[in-house]
């Protein structure tokens, strides 16, 4: 007569995984805004902020 139930292990290493591919992607969003604003814009200062988030 056992119990059976099973239990769901979030391990700190995946949620900080997650967590570093998301601050990537939203990194990367928010460098191609800039560069698409840069462009439009004419704003060299906003290309050059958006190639240094880059890098």
């Amino acid at each position: 007569m056992g119990d059976n139930h099973n239990h769901v292990h979030i391990h700190k290493h995946e949620v900080r995984g997650k967590n570093l591919i998301f601050s990537i992607l939203l990194n990367l969003l928010i460098t191609i805004a800039q560069v698409v604003g840069g462009i439009i814009s004419g704003s060299l200062a906003l290309i050059s902020d958006a190639l240094h988030n880059f890098f």
